[in-house]
């Protein structure tokens, strides 16, 4: 879903994360979630610091959170234009 260059650049960015996050998806069956679905791949195909879950239980879908591991630091997306 993400270009060459648009990966390059965040590629660039995530290797100056220094703790693990993981991303949880909120998916349903609808072709918005396949598009989330294939984005968040992707960003997280870009780092080793990033684990990428499927189970989440949002009500609005399709949506995601990045969660630090081991924190109680969050932030929530809902939607994908």
């Amino acid at each position: 879903m993400l270009d060459t260059n648009l990966k390059t650049q965040l590629k660039a960015y995530l290797e100056k994360v220094t703790q693990p996050f993981e991303i949880v998806a909120s998916l349903d069956d609808g072709e918005k979630s396949r598009e989330m679905l294939s984005l968040l791949q992707d960003i997280a195909g870009l780092s080793d610091k990033i684990t990428l879950k499927t189970d989440g239980d949002d009500a609005r879908k399709p949506s995601f959170s990045l969660n630090r591991i081991g924190g109680n630091i969050s932030l929530r997306f809902a939607g994908i234009p």
